[in-house]
């Protein structure tokens, strides 16, 4: 309307004190973008409530291999993949097994599992459960579930990471030249 002079359903004759080019600019050009660039803030926020169990299990797999793992300890990826999933399936830093909970915050997990009901339907038809059945044993239960049910995924996920890393180490045996 400021650009135009009226809504130009009928003609207007205040055409000329409403056309405002000056006006217009500031709207569309200051304006408008600083109110969307506020929007996009607020829905970025709300995406960091979308979490993304495949990378915080490879994650957290990845600094349990660093911090506890001497690679120079196993012959092969095939050996050091296949202790550390028997090791990682209980350990709580990584799925929260033992104590039925990775986290202790129960908003916090509701937030993890709010876009994340594929997964545990995934996880649910895999232990031949229903949806409904794990939701019943609770939050808690359904994020270690989950955790549970990627956990080889994300452990290979995370030895492709760290394979350069591992022939490194075993470069003076010669088996990775």
């Amino acid at each position: 309307m400021i650009h135009r002079g009226g809504t130009k359903y009928t003609t207007n004759p205040a055409k000329g004190a409403i056309q405002n080019p000056a006006e217009y600019d500031r709207i569309n050009k200051e304006m408008i973008p600083a109110i969307m660039q506020e929007i996009y803030k607020i829905m970025e926020c709300q995406k960091m409530y979308d979490y993304d169990y495949r990378e915080a299990v490879k994650n957290d797999v990845l600094e349990y291999i660093r911090e506890e793992i001497d690679l120079s300890d196993y012959d092969n990826l095939d050996q050091m993949t296949e202790e550390l999933f028997d090791i990682l399936y209980i350990k709580y830093s990584v799925n929260g097994y033992i104590n039925n909970s990775y986290t202790s915050n129960r908003y916090t997990t509701e937030e993890y599992l709010n876009h994340n009901l594929d997964l545990l339907r995934e996880a649910a038809k895999e232990l031949d459960f229903s949806l409904d059945e794990l939701l019943e044993k609770g939050v808690k239960i359904c994020d270690v579930i989950i955790r549970c049910h990627l956990l080889s995924e994300c452990l290979y996920l995370a030895i492709e990471e760290i394979k350069e890393d591992f022939e490194e180490v075993h470069k003076s045996d010669g088996k990775y030249e």
